[in-house]
């Protein structure tokens, strides 16, 4: 059964970039910052396959870059909370790289690309500035995609005012006390670890039914 969070809402980038980048269940976001609850993995094949070519990628990835002299720090060793007056947002990008006074952010993406992959480093860049002060520096971003090998970069001012005001008003939606609206689909739904005990709107597969040869 789902348990009510102790303190302020705590908001991953995560959630936060895939509703800028077009998904519309702001509520599946409310509920994972304010509630703890049971998890239910739809796709957890995917998942697993995900995380074996993800962590291939950036491995791949940190050598190079170590190669060319950088020193990295990943993951766990990446992680920030940036706390606000109504939440804590909180991330942990992929690889750091530092040389010379430059901080490269890499995210790497084994999917199609997409507007929130852009959103995701923007978010790490601006967080970088006021929760890392340890990373110091002249910061860049960029994203690394599996198809193809290829890499985007991002730059901090890429986050004018519009995308900074749209980041800040969905930080406080999700953070607000009263949830929003739910907005299932079945897209959303497969990708979204919230079981029906806890969403009674979310689509399943039992939604399919055969109907016959088209």
């Amino acid at each position: 059964m789902a348990s009510l969070r102790k303190g302020k809402p705590r908001i991953w980038v995560t959630w936060l970039t895939k509703l800028l980048g077009g998904n519309e269940c702001v509520w599946s976001a409310w509920f994972k910052a304010h509630y703890r609850y049971d998890k239910f993995e739809e796709m957890a094949g995917d998942l697993a396959e995900w995380n074996r070519q993800h962590t291939a990628l950036m491995a791949r990835r940190r050598h190079e870059l170590e190669a060319d002299g950088w020193t990295i720090t990943v993951e766990q060793q990446n992680d920030f909370e940036l706390e606000g007056e109504r939440a804590i947002v909180a991330g942990k990008p992929d690889l750091i790289a530092k040389k010379d006074g430059r901080v490269l952010v890499v995210d790497g993406k084994t999917g199609r690309q997409r507007e929130s992959d852009i959103w995701q480093v923007l978010f790490y860049l601006f967080a970088f500035q006021k929760a890392r002060p340890d990373m110091a520096g002249t910061l860049e971003g960029e994203i690394h995609y599996l198809k193809d090998d290829e890499r985007i970069s991002v730059t901090p001012e890429e986050l004018d005012a519009d995308r900074l005001d749209r980041m800040v008003a969905l930080i406080k939606l999700v953070a607000d006390h009263e949830p929003p609206a739910r907005r299932p689909s079945r897209y959303e739904c497969q990708r979204c670890n919230i079981g029906s005990r806890d969403c009674p709107d979310r689509v399943t597969q039992a939604a399919t039914t055969a109907v016959g040869e088209f």
